[in-house]
């Protein structure tokens, strides 16, 4: 799933770039090299997303590049482009010409679709994955629940009341090898065929949390939740990895195997306490990021 959004998105910025091209204004009209800085960043980019193997050393020479030819582009325009004129017709110096709104407005876009990539690429990764527990499991499945438990608010990436339970799932959308057990405080994610390493907490602990918090403001929901965590299809599990540790092509038989625990009735009262939630969620919401900004 993320490699086709990545994919879908390096074709979007192909198009906006095209579409940029094709403008009768530009912001260098004595110059072409902001065309060929950013059609040269989207053609790369392009092309690094469909190479098979990411991990491969043509990926991050393709990569380098990209970022090359944007920087290039972006420090180009600042330098001798229209963003002057721009902010001087803003001021009201002068008119300003419509032409030049649109490829600003255009370029912020360009800028914020790569600033935000891999919060966007997350965001989608929980909607697809919800989606297919939904398709499933045929339960009442939400996304981006907040919580408020005794160690502060907690965020739970997916919800799903099911007739095999109540799953609490964390979602993650990394990409390599991931390495970890059960007890071990952080996993390792290693790509490039192991030359590059990176940690991250173990989802398992994170994920606890949540339950608990969970359970602390519905405690009728006790022995009927289960934590687990999904990883995107791009990511290989490695042999010490919990049992309760998927990929979103493993959930039809992670599910398939558990048991019918919960009636139709009870999971409409459950999914009725979920949705209570939804009052205070901006309060909770709010709180939750005072706390992640507290930690950093």
């Amino acid at each position: 799933m993320e490699g086709r959004v990545k994919k879908n998105l390096a074709i979007l910025f192909t198009v906006l770039t095209v579409i940029y091209n094709a403008l009768p204004v530009d912001l260098m009209p004595l110059l072409t090299f902001d065309n060929i800085g950013l059609t040269g960043a989207a053609l790369l980019n392009l092309v690094q997303q469909f190479i098979e193997n990411q991990d491969s050393m043509l990926t991050r020479i393709f990569k380098y590049l990209k970022w090359l030819c944007f920087v290039l582009f972006v420090m180009l325009v600042l330098l001798f482009g229209g963003f002057l004129t721009l902010f001087l017709n803003l001021l009201g110096f002068e008119q300003i010409s419509l032409p030049y709104v649109v490829i600003f407005i255009m370029l912020v876009f360009i800028v914020w679709l790569k600033i935000f990539q891999n919060k966007i690429v997350g965001n989608l990764g929980e909607k697809y994955t919800a989606g297919i527990i939904k398709n499933i499991s045929k339960g009442f499945v939400v996304r981006d629940v907040y919580v408020k438990g005794s160690y502060g608010v907690q965020q739970i990436d997916i919800i799903a009341i099911t007739s095999k339970g109540i799953l609490i799932v964390e979602k993650k959308t990394y990409i390599g090898l991931i390495v970890g057990s059960e007890y071990d405080k952080q996993w390792k994610i290693y790509v490039a065929k192991g030359k590059r390493k990176y940690s991250m907490k173990n989802p398992h602990h994170q994920n606890f949390g949540h339950v608990q918090a969970l359970l602390e403001n519905f405690p009728t929901m006790k022995n009927l939740c289960l934590g687990v965590v999904v990883f995107g299809n791009n990511a290989k599990l490695g042999n010490r990895i919990p049992v309760n540790t998927i990929r979103d092509i493993d959930f039809k038989k992670f599910y398939n195997n558990l048991p019918n625990i919960l009636t139709q009735q009870q999971m409409s009262e459950f999914a009725e306490q979920i949705q209570s939630l939804e009052s205070k969620r901006v309060e909770y919401k709010k709180m939750h990021k005072n706390k992640i900004k507290e930690k950093r």
